[in-house]
């Protein structure tokens, strides 16, 4: 909450600034979605992308990121790289949960 009552620069997705209701929003999205991608929002021309890994709790342990130069990698949900990424995730929650996938 104090971050918005002065921020340095507010957060960006997709190259546009996110007001406050509008990044709680983005929040719920990548929580719901467990992925997030950046589209050169904090490196120009860097694409970056994240997933969670879960605990047997179901607490966030870890997360697994993608990054590359935003003409090699595409991190549109549904690509090559989001689906391997979500894949990884998915093992090692598995793993670490003791599920065999």
């Amino acid at each position: 909450e104090s971050f918005y009552k002065d921020p340095p620069a507010l957060p960006r997705h997709r190259g546009e600034p996110m007001q406050k209701a509008a990044f709680y929003e983005h929040l719920g999205q990548i929580k719901a979605q467990n992925y997030c991608c950046f589209y050169g929002d904090y490196l120009p021309d860097i694409n970056v992308m994240g997933s969670a890994v879960y605990d047997i709790n179901g607490n966030i342990s870890s997360v697994i990121s993608l990054m590359g130069i935003a003409g090699d990698i595409d991190v549109e949900p549904g690509s090559p790289y989001h689906r391997a990424l979500m894949e990884c995730t998915r093992r090692t929650t598995d793993t670490i949960c003791g599920r065999r996938g």
